[in-house]
């Protein structure tokens, strides 16, 4: 009777057992699922893909951007808000001596990020290429959104010589893209560019 008694036991905890493996492994498939959800859900592009032409590249809502920053080697620029579809305060800082400047920008940056965020792929380059065709480096890219709401790792910025080509990297991937130059322009001319009018 002992020996029933314990072997019944054991199958109990070994069905125990089953049924708590089986509920780790639908937790694990959905926290994965959720994760990868959450990392594509603000629609801001996460990188390590490969894309077609054509494919907007980081279609977002723009009106849920929190913050957003241009980073180079003479300056930086930082936009944010504190509520969706708000306007922009803007801090443009330099390395130099140079005093910042401070202005408040509407709700798109002045265009600049709706060019961001309705920009195409026209086509996916090598790292080879990449070096080759677009050895300017502009700057980097940093948003962070209500979405996510963690920063997403930058995009850096790359240009032909002549300035008329944009190509975007993150991570392992890069594409040359169909931004205008002028959104690059604008936000380099800080706040005589940006401020709200």
């Amino acid at each position: 009777m002992g020996i029933n008694w314990h072997s019944g036991a054991c199958a109990m905890s070994a069905s125990n057992f089953g049924r708590a493996l089986l509920l780790f492994g639908i937790g694990l498939i959905s926290g994965i699922g959720l994760t990868v959800f959450s990392m594509n859900e603000s629609g801001w592009w996460q990188g390590e893909t490969k894309l077609e032409p054509g494919v907007t590249l980081f279609e977002a809502d723009i009106n849920e951007v929190r913050s957003f920053s241009y980073i180079t080697t003479s300056m930086t620029i930082t936009a944010q808000r504190s509520k969706a579809g708000g306007p922009l305060a803007i801090l443009v800082t330099y390395p130099d001596n140079r005093p910042p400047q401070y202005c408040l920008s509407d709700t798109g940056l002045d265009g600049v990020l709706s060019s961001f965020a309705l920009s195409k792929v026209k086509k996916q380059i090598s790292p080879k290429e990449l070096k080759l065709k677009y050895p300017v480096i502009l700057g980097a890219i940093e948003v962070k959104d209500a979405v996510s709401g963690e920063p997403i790792t930058p995009w850096t910025l790359f240009s032909t010589n002549d300035h008329s080509v944009v190509a975007v990297k993150k991570q392992s991937d890069a594409f040359e893209i169909d931004i205008s130059p002028t959104a690059l322009k604008k936000l380099q001319a800080g706040c005589a560019a940006l401020a709200k009018r």
